[in-house]
């Protein structure tokens, strides 16, 4: 994470949201922790993610590769 602090340990955190990202070779696992008491909505469609300046979609699992452009739950 390099934004709002830098943090090696690929969490993000504030007073009402917990993030926790695990890189595996295959796949990147999100954990993310609702901290508030109102709901949370996460549209996965306007996800992305980027590695050595090469822009990915973010792709849930319920979704899988075989719909990888379909609108994702």
């Amino acid at each position: 994470m390099t934004y709002p602090v830098q943090n090696s340990d690929l969490i993000y955190e504030n007073d009402t949201l917990k993030i926790g990202f695990k890189l595996n070779p295959k796949d990147i696992l999100v954990n993310i922790r609702n901290k508030s008491e109102t709901g949370i909505k996460i549209n996965w469609d306007e996800l992305s993610f980027s590695i050595n300046a090469k822009t990915y979609r973010i792709v849930h699992k319920e979704t899988g590769v075989i719909k990888i452009n379909e609108v994702q739950p």
